[in-house]
């Protein structure tokens, strides 16, 4: 029998639609494709092409609408349009289970009253940067031309991250569908995102490489937990920090109130950097911002310290002998 741990995801074959109320192009046919978590067709192991067909035929995928009195779906997956959307969406869901593993894909459809709807020739999705920061928001442009150099308006478009850790999407219309904007988050390295509509009867897509930097600004945590006995204990959340140049770190505590209160006799702890002088004044001057070692933190309030100097900045939490270091990248 198949594993079934390699049935990672539902893919539909559209995301993101654009019908007209007018034939023929008011219907689309969606087919789902089950996939491995590093984006191969699933296929169990040992299995040969029919054996792995007749798994699929024995187990097809269940189509629904979110909003059938506008748009339909049969169950072999034709969209059919009963009336406009204009400028709302409807939700399309596919599922599928094979084994005891079910897993969906989602596809938004729009619909707009247009009898001669315009043949799509230019799609593009740019950023207005190459390079995002941690947390830092890009906003994507969107162009949808016919042959003329005329704006196709109220396409929908649907992008992925080639890896959602490193950069993330957020819009208006739920993840992936009607993306507006991407997002670095904790990671840093290349990712390319991938945009695809299906317009009028017309499949396109583009695709562009985005940079994420790591973090500007980081927190290195000293944790405050109660081992065996009860007895008060230190740690770090992270022990090694990457951030990028010119960067500023925040130490701090971190416990719940009443932890943190009884913990008070075993402050204050000091910051001891291997080089003093590459931790420098935070910029803007931040409360608690100076230079060099951090000496007898004893309150919850951070101390704050920004790096120049691109290499390892290694620091030890004292008395208590905790080892970290903060890795400045170009």
């Amino acid at each position: 029998m198949q594993r079934q741990s390699f049935y990672a995801r539902l893919e539909l074959n559209h995301h993101a639609i654009l019908l007209s109320s007018v034939a023929p192009y008011d219907t689309v046919t969606l087919l789902t494709t089950p996939m491995t978590l590093n984006g191969d067709v699933w296929s169990p192991p040992g299995v040969s092409a029919a054996q792995r067909d007749s798994i699929l035929n024995a187990t097809p995928p269940v189509f629904v609408s979110a909003d059938s009195s506008r748009v339909k779906v049969s169950p072999t997956g034709v969209v059919s349009v009963v009336r406009t959307t204009n400028a709302a969406t409807v939700r399309i869901i596919a599922t599928r289970q094979i084994g005891d593993v079910t897993r969906a894909d989602t596809a938004l459809v729009r619909v707009i009253e247009n009898a001669t709807p315009p043949v799509i020739d230019t799609f593009t999705i740019r950023p207005d940067s190459a390079a995002l920061a941690n947390n830092e928001i890009l906003v994507l442009a969107l162009t949808a031309k016919d042959a003329s150099g005329a704006t196709i308006p109220d396409v929908v478009t649907y992008l992925r991250s080639s890896n959602p850790a490193i950069i993330g999407l957020g819009g208006t219309a739920g993840a992936g569908h009607d993306v507006t904007f991407v997002k670095a988050l904790r990671y840093a390295g290349t990712v390319k995102i991938t945009s695809s509509a299906y317009v009028y009867g017309k499949t396109v897509s583009d695709s562009f490489t985005l940079n994420a930097k790591y973090p500007i600004n980081s927190d290195v945590t000293i944790k405050l937990s109660r081992g065996q006995g009860g007895r008060m204990q230190w740690s770090l959340a992270k022990r090694e920090l990457n951030m990028s140049k010119g960067g500023t770190v925040r130490w701090q505590y971190e416990g719940d109130s009443l932890l943190l209160a009884d913990s008070i006799a075993l402050r204050p702890v000091s910051i001891v950097f291997e080089r003093p002088d590459d931790a420098l004044p935070a910029i803007p001057p931040a409360q608690n911002s100076g230079s060099g070692n951090i000496v007898n933190m004893i309150d919850n309030a951070g101390r704050y310290r920004r790096f120049l100097a691109v290499g390892r900045h290694k620091f030890t939490i004292q008395p208590v002998g905790i080892e970290g270091v903060v890795v400045v990248h170009e």
